[in-house]
């Protein structure tokens, strides 16, 4: 009785050892399956950290080279302004007023000599901004005649200057209402006052140009 009791014994031991290995091998594929998604979520993190590293030493390298971009550049102008240090340019405003006689329609001589100087000067230096050249009218009659007339000695100024070899688009014209010479109100009333009344002549007026430039300090 002993000996079949252990014969079963056996038999169900080894029955139980062979339902364990078959639930082993069932489980293996399951554990394989999740050591492989491991491994591939290891392996994105480490290309991503790689990226990021890359990315870093770019920037990196990129701040470095403008640094050293900008340092070169201020050494530069450390030197230029050692070996020139009268030579630093400055910006000049040059003002000239054209006058106009009264009804003038063209320019006088005097005119015409003193804007070939100023068309030198902005040819022989840098233009900062365009030239600008603003008519004035004085006569009588209503605004809108003043400023055609106002605007035809801007266009005169404007045409010489360019017949003198200054850029015409570098050239801004403007007709201004404004009045440099406001005629007393008895002027108003024709009858009030004697012909000869010298305070209500017409002084004329003037075209003003008005140039800014980069000169340097040399003495």
């Amino acid at each position: 009785m002993n000996i079949v009791r252990v014969g079963k014994g056996l038999r169900l031991l080894s029955l139980a050892a062979s339902l364990g290995a078959v639930a082993a091998h069932a489980a293996d594929p399951a554990d394989a399956d999740a050591r492989k998604a491991q491994a591939e979520r290891e392996a994105r993190a480490a290309i991503s950290r790689a990226e990021a590293a890359k990315g870093s030493e770019k920037q990196d390298s990129a701040r470095r080279a403008a640094e050293i971009a900008a340092r070169q550049k201020a050494e530069a102008a450390a030197r230029a302004n050692a070996a020139h240090p009268d030579e630093t340019p400055r910006e000049i405003t040059l003002t000239l007023d054209t006058p106009f006689a009264a009804d003038a329609n063209q320019l006088s001589d005097d005119a015409r000599q003193a804007l070939m100087q100023l068309a030198k000067h902005a040819q022989s230096r840098r233009l900062v901004g365009p030239i600008r050249i603003e008519g004035h009218a004085n006569e009588p009659g209503t605004d809108e005649y003043r400023m055609s007339v106002a605007g035809h000695r801007a266009d005169l100024v404007r045409d010489f200057l360019a017949a003198q070899g200054v850029a015409a688009e570098q050239i801004e014209t403007i007709a201004s209402p404004v009045r440099t010479w406001t005629p007393p109100a008895v002027c108003d009333a024709e009858t009030s006052r004697a012909a000869a009344d010298t305070q209500c002549d017409n002084p004329g007026s003037s075209v003003v140009t008005v140039i800014h430039l980069l000169e340097c300090n040399t003495p």
